[in-house]
């Protein structure tokens, strides 16, 4: 396994938490929108730094998606992908950084883009 591929799954680790801290009762939906979205950015981060080529991008996302028993369709979402941006933009050039959902800042724009009531 690459230094990348170790410190990406090391990030991939820390996901699920975020959202669970953040909001008191959380859907199935929300769980997968939340992860899937938190994937994407991920690995739109790794790409930004050329350490991904597009197709590893989308195998990456995939199989993580998959492994996790989510359905690929969530992938389409508009939502979800804008969050994912998001997520990238926050995690600017340190690609492991889980401190991005420690900020609240950040969270209501989640919450806001994914139209989460809460």
């Amino acid at each position: 396994m690459t230094k990348i591929s170790k410190k990406y799954f090391a990030f991939l680790a820390i996901i699920p938490i975020f959202p669970v801290l953040a909001v008191p009762v959380m859907t199935d939906q929300m769980r997968e929108e939340a992860y899937a979205a938190s994937v994407i950015g991920a690995n739109l981060c790794y790409l930004k730094k050329g350490r991904l080529d597009e197709r590893t991008f989308v195998l990456n996302v995939e199989k993580v998606i998959k492994d996790k028993g989510y359905s690929l369709e969530v992938l389409n979402k508009d939502e979800v992908q804008e969050v994912g941006k998001l997520v990238a933009k926050k995690l600017g050039n340190d690609c492991t950084n889980d401190k991005v959902f420690q900020n609240e800042d950040f969270l209501f724009e989640m919450f806001k883009i994914f139209n989460w009531n809460i």
